[in-house]
């Protein structure tokens, strides 16, 4: 297939690129910023890989913008796209938390609908649209994959995004558009030694926990966390585009093999003397004024916009992954988070130098 892939300089879109060279397509890969350094040979930089010997000349990089109209590229080469693609894989979008809600409504939201402009606007054109499980909100107990609940209250403005994108998405797939959904959870090193290429996202509170720069947040014990190593998401959409025809019309959950309890966060960082170990306190106790002044301006900073997945107790489901991917699984969560681990500490992520409260 000819597949236009957005996001091509994400820790995703790189991967999932040069993977889809060697299931023999060709694609086209859109960003904002200049991606040939990600696929220059040899002495890629960051060139972890589970990825060797992808035909190079198969990737074509194009300079563009999914929030613009046109996708921020000419009539010419918007037209030769919307002509010649046979699908779409849409992983571009603002990730980091803390961003103005309006950057999140512009990419995330208004990303996708230039995209399903585009793959509707002639002949329909398939899209495989990269969500996160989190579009579930603060609802309870286990969320199942193929419907998109409406949750009484999202955990931040990139949740509430990505609930408005996958929408659209479904909205067209009920007007007869072929689409998939793959929805990640948190995504973290890779599964056989924790490497990731950019310490983004959940990585940076991590770093502030650890390092006793906040003492005390509010949590509870039996809060769950899911953590995903990059490599199996990347696992499951490249399983899924081997037949894209099978998944039309299907939501796959892109999550660990089973949650990650607080108390079991904890009882992992308590292994690394070097580490500390935040204090968890009910968060009806909890007491920002109570923190020294320090503290009070890490956790409004960083530590607040991960709050809530702190206190969430969910389970996804997984059944329609389970069948595509059948006994491939990701690594139990335990000796998965002391690879996280020890990658972070190896390369000085972690008991490195804070940086300042502004940086």
């Amino acid at each position: 297939m000819r597949v236009l892939l957005t996001g091509v300089t994400g820790l995703i879109g790189a991967e999932l690129a040069k993977r889809l060279c060697l299931q023999g397509h060709t694609v086209v890969g859109l960003s904002r910023r200049d991606a040939h350094h990600l696929f220059s040979g040899p002495s890629e930089p960051f060139a972890h890989s589970y990825v060797d010997g992808y035909d190079r000349d198969a990737i074509r990089l194009l300079r563009g913008d999914v929030a613009e109209p046109s996708l921020g590229v000419s009539d010419d080469v918007y037209r030769q796209l919307a002509e010649q693609t046979d699908l779409i894989v849409h992983a571009a979008a603002i990730t980091e938390f803390g961003q103005p809600p309006a950057a999140y409504e512009r990419v995330n939201v208004g990303g996708t609908q230039q995209i399903l402009r585009m793959a509707t606007g002639g002949r329909k054109i398939p899209v495989l649209y990269v969500s996160t499980a989190y579009v579930c909100g603060f609802l309870r107990g286990k969320v199942s994959e193929d419907k998109l609940h409406l949750p009484q209250r999202f955990g931040n403005a990139y949740e509430k995004s990505k609930f408005l994108a996958e929408s659209y998405v479904r909205a067209e797939a009920l007007s007869g558009l072929p689409s998939i959904i793959v929805r990640p959870s948190i995504v973290v090193g890779a599964s056989n030694d924790g490497h990731i290429r950019e310490f983004k996202n959940i990585y940076p509170a991590l770093k502030v926990l650890t390092s006793g720069k906040v003492t005390t947040i509010p949590g509870q014990p039996a809060a769950t966390l899911d953590l995903v190593p990059w490599d199996y998401v990347c696992d499951i959409i490249t399983g899924i585009l081997a037949a894209p025809e099978r998944s039309y019309g299907l939501t796959f959950h892109a999550v660990g093999r089973q949650p990650l309890t607080l108390q079991d966060f904890s009882d992992v960082i308590a292994e690394y003397p070097s580490l500390r170990i935040p204090r968890f306190v009910p968060p009806e106790s909890f007491v920002l004024d109570a923190l020294p002044p320090v503290e009070q301006r890490y956790y409004r900073r960083l530590v607040s916009v991960y709050e809530s997945y702190f206190v969430r107790q969910l389970e996804f489901s997984y059944e329609n992954t389970r069948q595509l991917m059948g006994g491939h699984r990701p690594p139990a969560v335990k000796p998965f988070l002391r690879k996280v681990l020890n990658h972070c500490m190896s390369v000085g992520f972690l008991n490195a130098s804070e940086a300042a409260v502004a940086e």
